[in-house]
């Protein structure tokens, strides 16, 4: 795609920090977050990664959460996909 072309996309949902989004030229559906959104979900598993070493469990219980928080992301992306009429472009 140029970047001088004009993108239209189709809002299917918007949840909190992030929504379900159709642009035209893919075929399912994207999930799209906020920038800090996004930079929080790097400084979790970076803060996981280096507590390994000396608190595995603390560790785990982070990527555990952030796990958990993710999972609803994705079900609120497919609860949108079905609600607009479109497969899962992964097998459950």
């Amino acid at each position: 795609m140029s970047s001088n072309q004009e993108t239209t996309a189709e809002i299917l949902k918007v949840i909190g920090n992030h929504s379900v989004v159709k642009l035209p030229s893919r075929q399912f559906p994207s999930i799209t977050l906020q920038g800090d959104t996004f930079h929080v979900l790097i400084s979790t598993i970076r803060y996981a990664i280096d507590r390994f070493d000396t608190d595995a469990e603390e560790a785990i219980s982070t990527l555990e959460s952030l796990s958990e928080e993710l999972k609803s992301v994705l079900s609120e992306y497919e609860q949108a996909l079905v609600q607009h009429g479109f497969e899962l472009p992964y097998r459950k």
